[in-house]
């Protein structure tokens, strides 16, 4: 009975040095530990028919952030309004807080704190 008990805590600090270690957050999505930025995650909204976001693709803003300052940035395209919580884009999250329209690179960099 002893050992079954040991076991069981032996799993349970495994799994959860496992967790600590990979750096998940509880929404599942890994955390960039190695980012130069205050805010090392950049959740960015977009759809395919909006000028704007053509414009950031285009511009390759969010690639840099990911070279040059480790950002780990996911991207959601919104088919329909209302999707995630957004009624408009381009939409850069992090750190909690939603930014809508077109920023330049420079201007989402200090967003980020980089």
């Amino acid at each position: 009975m002893k050992t079954i008990h040991i076991l069981g805590i032996v799993v349970i600090l495994l799994v959860v040095s496992t967790i600590t270690l990979v750096g998940l957050q509880p929404s599942g999505q890994v955390v960039n530990n190695n980012s130069t930025c205050e805010f090392g995650q950049l959740n960015y909204y977009f759809r395919s028919d909006c000028s704007h976001c053509i414009q950031v693709s285009n511009d390759g803003s969010l690639e840099k952030l990911q070279a040059e300052f480790g950002v780990n940035v996911n991207k959601f395209e919104v088919v329909e309004w209302g999707m995630y919580g957004i009624y408009a884009t381009p939409t850069f999250e992090f750190g909690g807080q939603r930014v809508r329209g077109y920023r330049t690179f420079d201007q989402i960099k200090e967003l980020l704190g980089c």
